[in-house]
């Protein structure tokens, strides 16, 4: 085992690139390589994954198995000839129309790999990692290895804009329906100020009272309700929310699946 140094910022905004920092100096000046994830902790507490421990693995006591092999291929005579085409068939199910799939998933999960990065001749690797639009934990973990020695280590960076706005919404809708848009709205940018949020609807989708203008101190939040209604049509509409203040600016869109029930 060797000691494995990580360092990058306790906390980065979304939409730019993480800079992670690895030094190993026991294997300076040897052939060593290092991977680096970025993984969203809300996914680790589900599935328990562990940091790739390469030592435990190699050196982890394992129990006597049984191969079997055998050698039908020598005794069997293998004739030369074609493939047996099929002359017979059926109908076939018609391709989804693209309004009627399951609609995008709206939480943003996050699992970034850098793939193997070589070490220089100090032992230290530096490389980027490109953060998605997301507002979360991620774990940051190293998988070390040369051709003998092995080394892990982890840690955990808060990924948070000044100003988060998340929407929740119907996952489909048909023409006619009737339904609302929660905005959650956030202040993380250090002071309070007045922020000028809006929602508008793309496609076969409205949405009233889509202006608004709200005052949050650092650190507050607050729920603002959109009506929906849905037109005649089928088709993927979109819900586009923007909120603009205290110098950064939220822009999104999310799907929703406007269609007939038959």
């Amino acid at each position: 085992m060797v000691a494995v140094g990580l360092k990058f910022p306790a906390q980065s905004r979304p939409q730019q690139d993480l800079p992670v920092t690895v030094s190993v100096p026991q294997l300076a000046g040897r052939k060593a390589h290092v991977t680096v994830s970025a993984t969203d902790v809300g996914i680790l507490n589900i599935t328990r994954f562990p940091v790739p421990d390469a030592n435990a693995h190699f050196f982890a006591q394992r129990r006597l198995t049984t191969d079997a092999y055998d050698v039908y291929g020598r005794v069997i005579e293998s004739f030369a000839g074609g493939n047996a085409r099929l002359r017979f068939g059926g109908d076939i199910a018609l391709e989804a129309l693209p309004q009627a799939r399951r609609p995008t998933a709206r939480v943003q999960t996050v699992d970034l790999f850098s793939g193997p990065v070589a070490l220089d001749a100090q032992g230290n690797a530096r490389l980027k990692l490109p953060l998605p639009d997301f507002n979360g934990t991620l774990r940051v973990s190293a998988l070390v290895y040369s051709d003998d020695r092995y080394g892990k280590r982890d840690g955990e960076a808060l990924v948070r804009a000044p100003v988060v706005a998340e929407a929740g919404m119907p996952r489909v809708l048909a023409p006619g329906d009737r339904g609302t848009v929660s905005l959650d709205v956030q202040n993380f940018s250090g002071a309070g100020g007045e922020f000028r949020v809006r929602v508008d609807g793309e496609g076969p989708l409205s949405v009233g009272e889509g202006q608004r203008r709200v005052r949050l101190e650092d650190g507050a939040k607050t729920t603002l309700e959109f009506p929906l209604l849905a037109q005649p049509g089928n088709a993927v509409a979109k819900v586009r929310v923007r909120v603009d203040g205290g110098g950064y600016a939220v822009d999104r869109r999310y799907e929703l699946p406007v269609r007939a029930a038959w």
